[in-house]
């Protein structure tokens, strides 16, 4: 989205703006399978340095487009995404998730029924984190400060 969708937005009257950063989109079960197959199901490191060099470019753009008042009277607010997933990620076990490489319907949700508790697994389907891990996110993404700027 960056400057331009941010724009856009402004056009169309919104003043109040946030925006999010990648997720490390190269860990989803999907790539995980196209990148290490089957067994291995490694993340794609290309994928997620990719978001990381995406998402270094997007919060000076946005910062930017605040401290230059290209934008008059609008709060527009940064919100990392990326870090709390890779956190998640890394160290699942504090929040009573077990699988992060697997998704608990499968990858595209064909097979008939799901995994037996949704709630130990990080990914719903090939790219969608489940409920559980939907909400760990969001309390970590969506900090109280930045919400505040925003509908403050």
């Amino acid at each position: 989205m960056g400057e331009m969708g941010t724009n856009k937005l402004y056009g169309l009257g919104a003043r109040r703006i946030g925006v999010v950063s990648a997720a490390p989109v190269g860990c989803v079960p999907i790539q995980r399978i196209i990148t290490g197959g089957i067994l291995e199901r490694n993340c794609n490191e290309e994928l997620n340095e990719d978001a990381k060099l995406f998402n270094s470019k997007l919060s000076p753009a946005i910062s930017s487009l605040t401290n230059n008042q290209q934008l008059p009277g609008a709060k527009i607010v940064y919100f990392d995404n990326f870090t709390p997933g890779i956190s998640l990620l890394r160290n699942p076990a504090p929040y009573g998730i077990e699988e992060v490489t697997r998704a608990c319907c499968g990858i595209i949700c064909v097979a008939p029924g799901s995994c037996p508790d949704a709630s130990k697994y990080l990914f719903w389907d090939g790219v969608h984190p489940g409920e559980k891990a939907t909400g760990i996110l969001t309390g970590q993404t969506f900090d109280p400060a930045s919400l505040s700027i925003l509908l403050g």
